[in-house]
C-alpha cells in the first residue's frame, strides 16, 4: 500500500483508520487487542474493508470537525453531494459521559489562543465566565444539558 494517510477515529477502547476515499480499512473491536474486523491496510485482497462506491468523478475531503475525533468525509460531483462523519462513540465503565472537567475547557481555551484561534477562544472563554457560581468560582464539572456546576470547588 502505497498511501498511509490516513484519519483515525477512537473511543481509547479501540480505533479505526479511515482512508482519505472514506472505507475503514482497519479496525479491530471492541478493544485495542481484539481480532481484527477489518484489515486491508494490511492485507490489500484477503483484510477487508468497508466503503462507498463512488465513481472518479467525485472530489473527496476528509476533516475534523472543529477540534473533535469525528472525521467527515464529504463526496462530492456537480450533480450530488453526500457528507459521512466517522466517530465511535465514547463509552466506558460510567456510560457516556454528561459532564466536562471545568479546567479541561481552560486548557483548551489557552490552546485555542496559541495556535491563534483567538475568537474561537474568545467565545468559548465568554460562555465559560458566564458559568462562574454568585462569588465567581468554577466547580470540577459542568453538565453539558443543564451547565450546572458539579463536585468540588478547587479554587475555594
Amino acid at each position: 500500500m502505497e498511501n498511509l494517510d490516513y484519519g483515525v477515529i477512537g473511543n481509547c477502547r479501540t480505533a479505526a483508520l479511515v482512508s482519505k476515499r472514506g472505507s475503514i480499512d482497519w479496525f479491530c473491536l471492541p478493544d485495542f487487542d481484539s481480532l481484527l474486523i477489518f484489515a486491508k491496510l494490511l492485507d490489500e485482497e484477503k483484510g477487508g474493508s468497508f466503503h462507498f462506491e463512488v465513481s472518479d468523478e467525485y472530489t473527496i475531503i476528509q476533516n475534523y470537525h472543529d477540534h473533535t475525533n469525528i472525521l467527515l468525509t464529504q463526496f462530492e460531483s456537480p450533480e450530488k453531494w453526500r457528507l459521512e462523519a466517522n466517530a465511535i462513540k465514547a463509552e466506558d465503565d460510567f456510560g457516556v459521559p454528561t459532564s466536562s472537567f471545568t479546567i479541561c475547557t481552560f486548557w483548551l481555551i489557552e490552546a485555542l489562543f496559541v495556535i491563534g484561534e483567538k475568537e474561537e477562544a474568545r467565545e468559548i472563554f465568554e460562555k465559560m465566565i458566564s458559568y462562574s457560581n454568585h462569588v465567581g468560582l468554577y466547580s470540577e464539572d459542568l453538565d453539558f444539558q443543564t451547565k450546572q456546576q458539579l463536585g468540588n470547588f478547587p479554587q475555594a
